[in-house]
């Protein structure tokens, strides 16, 4: 059964001129912990010369809906916010992503159906940068938008350009193997 998992990944990126250490959290959908690991350094490595999974924990969303961005024009990737609801006995707590508080109440809102806003008990803004599920494409060609926005941004190792020199295989890349 899958279950969500929240990664933090740690590497050395170039923060005002010097070499710092910099953590990210992403969200996946996977059956453990393993498979978590081994997809963090397989769809990270366009961005990330060397992540460091640094810990991995069960997330405890009820719902993580999924929206395109809200700008087709958009550098920025929208951020994730945690709504909690409490509708009569029930607690749900959704993740969503979206341009501002306002417009992820709206979004839980109307993915709930029945409640209202006085029913919204949390509204977060999370530090998630990404979302994985491995069986479905809206998810992933997010995620891979928003690895390309962060790397745009200046958001990937220092040395990642090194690591474009090179075929998988070690050897070096030709002017004609893009």
């Amino acid at each position: 059964m899958l279950t969500w998992y929240q990664s933090k990944v740690k590497y050395d990126q170039t923060v005002e001129g010097k070499i710092k250490t910099v953590s990210e959290l992403f969200l996946h959908e996977a059956v453990n912990f393993g498979e978590v690991e081994k997809h963090c350094y397989e769809q990270l490595k366009r961005r990330i010369k060397d992540p460091d999974v640094d810990a991995i924990a069960k997330a405890t969303y009820d719902y993580v809906v999924f929206f395109s961005g809200t700008d087709d024009h958009a550098t920025i990737p929208d951020p994730f916010y945690r709504i909690d609801l409490n509708w009569l006995d029930e607690k749900t707590s959704y993740l969503i992503p979206a341009k501002d508080a306002e417009q992820a109440i709206e979004r839980a809102l109307a993915q709930h159906g029945s409640a209202d806003a006085s029913h919204v008990t949390n509204v977060k803004k999370t530090d998630i940068q990404s979302v994985w599920h491995p069986n479905n494409e809206l998810w992933q060609g997010d995620w891979y938008n928003r690895q390309d926005m962060l790397k745009e941004l200046g958001r990937h190792s220092w040395d990642i350009n090194q690591s474009e020199l090179f075929n998988d295989d070690g050897s070096a890349k030709d002017d004609d193997d893009d």
